[in-house]
């Protein structure tokens, strides 16, 4: 209800009740001061008037005939002021009618939107679990061919393949770095990201790699030779001209084992849509009004999605939105890591070994991020809290 309104005219109503009050004082004085009179009005009108009234009528008709006018007055002024005050009454009434019919009106719009809310509230939540019913099943249909020494090749699916996919990442991440020493963490990112993701070129249909084309950088088409010579020292492990050498030597001393797969043959056909759909949730429940979902209620659905990401994905995650692929994963305007928390569960030994969170997120500055009402230990990184804890 609106309380400047009400409050504007009960004013009003006060008003008129307090002027009726005074105007019902008057009327009733002069009233009863009027039949007062007329009690003495025939002693006074015909001991002390100047006409003499003796010669016309009896005593009962002076008496009848001076007091019946202020008798008669007196009864007017009481009629009107019951009238008027039945008038006010009346007033009242309908006033008292508006206002319950406007409570009821207001009421009923409170319970309608409250209804309604909650049927909003209902529907994202149920868009909400169906977004990651399908998440769950994009994860059980990715796949990866895992290759290990003198065994034959087989393929893993579901969320153990993100354990294989970041230790590829790791090892052509430690290749770019390698060969572009100049070029800063950026670019390196972007390249072997694009390795990881969209594949170093052609392959033929053995185990082997062939580069047709004639890239305008030496140091790309090294870091691209590089891959496909790891890929056949990493075909040859089980061999006597094999094993592991030449490994250290691409890698600059960085990773000195191999995973169990193929360098550089691209998982877009894969990650595309899981990294699109993944994204999409997250903004479904990030975007939502505050009046719908608050803050605090937008973080415990989307802490229910972290939870069924591991530790490996989180990474994965944490990599991908460094390159030029998921830039608009902490953007300005999204901040799905940060405010979020979409990363809570990394931690520095699985990035690739020149990353470090503290740096990257600045947390020796105490950055200001999004918490949840009361909560004054909501870390960015769940091992924040265990330093703290430690300290």
């Amino acid at each position: 209800m609106d309380t400047k309104g009400a409050s504007n005219e009960n004013r009003d109503e006060k008003k008129k009740d307090e002027d009726l009050n005074k105007y019902s004082k008057i009327a009733i004085t002069v009233a009863i001061g009027l039949f007062v009179f007329s009690f003495v009005a025939p002693i006074l009108l015909t001991q002390w008037s100047i006409i003499d009234l003796s010669p016309y009528g009896g005593i009962g008709d002076a008496m009848g005939g001076i007091m019946n006018p202020f008798i008669a007055a007196s009864g007017v002024i009481t009629t009107f002021l019951a009238f008027l005050m039945q008038v006010r009454a009346n007033e009242q009434q309908r006033v008292l009618f508006n206002r319950q019919i406007k409570e009821e009106r207001e009421r009923f719009q409170q319970e309608l939107n409250v209804q309604q809310k909650q049927d909003k509230e209902a529907a994202v939540e149920q868009r909400f679990y169906e977004m990651l019913r399908l998440h769950k099943e994009n994860v059980s249909e990715i796949s990866f061919e895992v290759r290990p020494i003198n065994e034959v090749p087989y393929e893993i699916v579901g969320r153990k393949v993100f354990v294989e996919m970041l230790k590829e990442l790791k090892v052509i991440y430690a290749i770019v770095k390698n060969y572009f020493p100049e070029q800063d963490k950026n670019f390196h990112v972007d390249l072997a990201y694009s390795y990881f993701f969209q594949g170093i070129g052609p392959q033929d249909s053995g185990d082997t790699y062939t580069y047709s084309t004639s890239p305008s950088s030496d140091n790309y088409s090294k870091a691209v030779k590089a891959i496909i010579q790891i890929n056949i020292i990493h075909n040859n492990r089980g061999s006597q001209s094999g094993g592991l050498q030449g490994i250290e030597v691409h890698t600059g001393n960085r990773i000195k084992d191999l995973p169990d797969c193929r360098l550089g043959y691209g998982h877009s056909s894969q990650l595309g849509y899981y990294y699109r759909h993944l994204f999409q949730t997250v903004k479904y429940v990030a975007n939502q009004d505050e009046g719908l979902l608050t803050y605090e209620e937008k973080r415990s659905f989307l802490r229910t999605l972290r939870a069924q990401l591991s530790n490996e994905e989180q990474a994965m995650l944490f990599i991908n939105s460094k390159s030029k692929f998921g830039k608009k994963w902490n953007s300005d305007e999204n901040r799905f890591l940060t405010d979020y928390r979409m990363i809570h569960n990394l931690s520095n030994h699985l990035l690739p070994y020149d990353f470090d969170l503290a740096e990257e997120f600045q947390l020796d500055q105490k950055p200001m991020y999004m918490k949840e009402k009361g909560r004054e230990d909501d870390y960015l990184f769940d091992f924040e809290e265990n330093q703290r804890r430690s300290n």
